[in-house]
Protein backbone atom coordinates (compact mmCIF):
# COMPACT_ATOMS: atom_id res chain seq x y z
CA UNK A 1 0.00 0.00 0.00
CA UNK A 2 1.54 3.34 -0.94
CA UNK A 3 2.52 5.63 1.87
CA UNK A 4 0.34 8.66 2.39
CA UNK A 5 2.22 11.83 1.68
CA UNK A 6 1.35 15.04 3.42
CA UNK A 7 1.59 16.78 0.09
CA UNK A 8 -1.36 14.72 -1.21
CA UNK A 9 -4.42 16.86 -1.28
CA UNK A 10 -7.95 15.63 -1.44
CA UNK A 11 -9.99 17.50 -3.99
CA UNK A 12 -13.63 17.38 -2.93
CA UNK A 13 -14.66 19.44 -5.92
CA UNK A 14 -13.37 17.02 -8.56
CA UNK A 15 -13.91 13.34 -9.12
CA UNK A 16 -13.02 11.01 -11.96
CA UNK A 17 -16.67 9.95 -11.86
CA UNK A 18 -17.63 13.40 -13.15
CA UNK A 19 -16.93 12.06 -16.63
CA UNK A 20 -20.05 9.90 -16.35
CA UNK A 21 -22.28 12.97 -16.40
CA UNK A 22 -24.07 12.16 -13.16
CA UNK A 23 -25.02 15.24 -11.24
CA UNK A 24 -25.89 14.57 -7.63
CA UNK A 25 -27.62 17.95 -7.53
CA UNK A 26 -30.31 16.63 -9.89
CA UNK A 27 -31.42 13.93 -7.46
CA UNK A 28 -34.30 14.94 -5.24
CA UNK A 29 -33.62 14.45 -1.59
CA UNK A 30 -36.36 13.47 0.82
CA UNK A 31 -34.97 14.31 4.20
CA UNK A 32 -38.36 14.09 5.90
CA UNK A 33 -38.70 10.34 5.34
CA UNK A 34 -37.07 7.32 6.88
CA UNK A 35 -35.49 4.25 5.37
CA UNK A 36 -38.72 2.39 6.08
CA UNK A 37 -40.60 4.67 3.67
CA UNK A 38 -39.02 2.75 0.80
CA UNK A 39 -40.54 -0.48 2.11
CA UNK A 40 -43.93 1.14 2.66
CA UNK A 41 -43.90 2.42 -0.92
CA UNK A 42 -43.68 -1.08 -2.41
CA UNK A 43 -46.96 -2.36 -3.80
CA UNK A 44 -48.73 -5.04 -1.78
CA UNK A 45 -48.50 -8.64 -2.91
CA UNK A 46 -51.29 -9.78 -5.19
CA UNK A 47 -53.14 -12.30 -3.03
CA UNK A 48 -55.20 -13.33 -6.05
CA UNK A 49 -52.13 -14.34 -8.08
CA UNK A 50 -52.32 -17.90 -9.34
CA UNK A 51 -49.30 -20.00 -8.41
CA UNK A 52 -48.95 -23.29 -10.27
CA UNK A 53 -49.44 -26.24 -7.94
CA UNK A 54 -50.30 -29.91 -8.04
CA UNK A 55 -52.42 -31.82 -5.52
CA UNK A 56 -53.05 -35.38 -4.43
CA UNK A 57 -55.51 -36.90 -1.97
CA UNK A 58 -55.94 -40.22 -0.23
CA UNK A 59 -58.85 -42.38 -1.47
CA UNK A 60 -61.09 -41.28 1.41
CA UNK A 61 -60.33 -37.65 0.51
CA UNK A 62 -59.47 -36.90 4.14
CA UNK A 63 -55.88 -35.84 3.41
CA UNK A 64 -54.95 -33.54 0.55
CA UNK A 65 -51.40 -32.38 -0.08
CA UNK A 66 -50.63 -29.53 -2.47
CA UNK A 67 -47.12 -29.10 -3.86
CA UNK A 68 -45.52 -26.29 -5.82
CA UNK A 69 -44.00 -27.23 -9.16
CA UNK A 70 -40.59 -27.04 -7.49
CA UNK A 71 -41.54 -30.04 -5.36
CA UNK A 72 -41.95 -28.04 -2.16
CA UNK A 73 -45.07 -28.85 -0.16
CA UNK A 74 -47.36 -25.82 -0.17
CA UNK A 75 -50.21 -27.03 1.96
CA UNK A 76 -51.66 -30.04 3.77
CA UNK A 77 -55.44 -30.12 4.25
CA UNK A 78 -56.89 -32.53 6.78
CA UNK A 79 -60.48 -33.59 7.36
CA UNK A 80 -61.60 -33.68 10.99
CA UNK A 81 -61.96 -37.47 10.76
CA UNK A 82 -58.16 -37.88 10.77
CA UNK A 83 -58.25 -37.34 14.53
CA UNK A 84 -59.13 -41.05 14.76
CA UNK A 85 -55.62 -41.89 13.49
CA UNK A 86 -52.55 -42.15 15.64
CA UNK A 87 -49.80 -39.63 15.05
CA UNK A 88 -47.72 -42.31 13.35
CA UNK A 89 -50.56 -43.36 11.04
CA UNK A 90 -51.32 -39.76 10.14
CA UNK A 91 -47.69 -38.97 9.36
CA UNK A 92 -47.39 -42.10 7.17
CA UNK A 93 -50.49 -41.14 5.23
CA UNK A 94 -49.42 -37.53 4.79
CA UNK A 95 -46.02 -38.68 3.57
CA UNK A 96 -47.55 -41.15 1.10
CA UNK A 97 -49.95 -38.54 -0.31
CA UNK A 98 -47.18 -35.92 -0.41
CA UNK A 99 -44.98 -38.23 -2.49
CA UNK A 100 -47.74 -38.46 -5.11
CA UNK A 101 -48.32 -34.68 -5.09
CA UNK A 102 -44.60 -34.06 -5.61
CA UNK A 103 -44.45 -36.60 -8.44
CA UNK A 104 -47.44 -34.96 -10.10
CA UNK A 105 -45.75 -31.56 -9.82
CA UNK A 106 -42.59 -33.02 -11.32
CA UNK A 107 -44.63 -34.49 -14.17
CA UNK A 108 -46.05 -31.04 -14.91
CA UNK A 109 -42.47 -29.75 -15.15
CA UNK A 110 -41.62 -32.69 -17.44
CA UNK A 111 -44.50 -31.76 -19.76
CA UNK A 112 -43.45 -28.10 -19.72
CA UNK A 113 -39.87 -29.00 -20.62
CA UNK A 114 -41.01 -31.22 -23.50
CA UNK A 115 -43.05 -28.28 -24.78
CA UNK A 116 -40.05 -25.93 -24.49
CA UNK A 117 -37.87 -28.40 -26.39
CA UNK A 118 -40.52 -28.71 -29.10
CA UNK A 119 -40.80 -24.91 -29.30
CA UNK A 120 -37.03 -24.90 -29.89
CA UNK A 121 -37.44 -27.23 -32.86
CA UNK A 122 -37.27 -30.80 -31.54
CA UNK A 123 -39.93 -33.22 -32.68
CA UNK A 124 -42.14 -34.75 -29.97
CA UNK A 125 -40.50 -38.21 -29.68
CA UNK A 126 -37.03 -36.70 -29.50
CA UNK A 127 -38.10 -34.09 -26.92
CA UNK A 128 -39.90 -36.71 -24.81
CA UNK A 129 -36.89 -39.05 -24.89
CA UNK A 130 -34.54 -36.22 -23.97
CA UNK A 131 -36.75 -35.16 -21.04
CA UNK A 132 -37.10 -38.75 -19.80
CA UNK A 133 -33.41 -39.56 -19.98
CA UNK A 134 -31.63 -36.27 -19.34
CA UNK A 135 -33.86 -34.26 -17.01
CA UNK A 136 -34.69 -35.08 -13.38
CA UNK A 137 -38.46 -34.88 -13.74
CA UNK A 138 -41.01 -37.62 -13.21
CA UNK A 139 -42.86 -38.63 -16.35
CA UNK A 140 -46.66 -38.36 -16.42
CA UNK A 141 -46.84 -42.17 -16.59
CA UNK A 142 -44.67 -42.46 -13.46
CA UNK A 143 -46.87 -39.94 -11.63
CA UNK A 144 -50.00 -41.87 -12.64
CA UNK A 145 -48.40 -45.12 -11.45
CA UNK A 146 -47.62 -43.51 -8.08
CA UNK A 147 -51.26 -42.45 -7.71
CA UNK A 148 -52.45 -45.99 -8.54
CA UNK A 149 -49.93 -47.41 -6.06
CA UNK A 150 -51.24 -45.06 -3.36
CA UNK A 151 -54.79 -46.34 -3.86
CA UNK A 152 -53.50 -49.92 -3.77
CA UNK A 153 -51.64 -49.28 -0.51
CA UNK A 154 -54.88 -48.13 1.11
CA UNK A 155 -56.84 -51.06 -0.37
CA UNK A 156 -54.25 -53.57 0.87
CA UNK A 157 -54.32 -52.08 4.37
CA UNK A 158 -50.71 -50.92 4.13
CA UNK A 159 -51.97 -47.49 5.19
CA UNK A 160 -54.74 -47.42 7.78
CA UNK A 161 -57.89 -45.55 6.81
CA UNK A 162 -59.04 -42.43 8.55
Amino acid sequence: MPAHLESDEWDDDHSDLDALGYASDSVESDTDGTDLDAVAATPPDDDDAVIPVSSASNPADTITVTAYLTGVIARVDLDSSVTALTESQLSQQIQAVAEVAVKRASAVMHIAMVKVLMDDGMDFPQARDFAENMLPFTTPAQADAAAVELVARFADGDLDHA
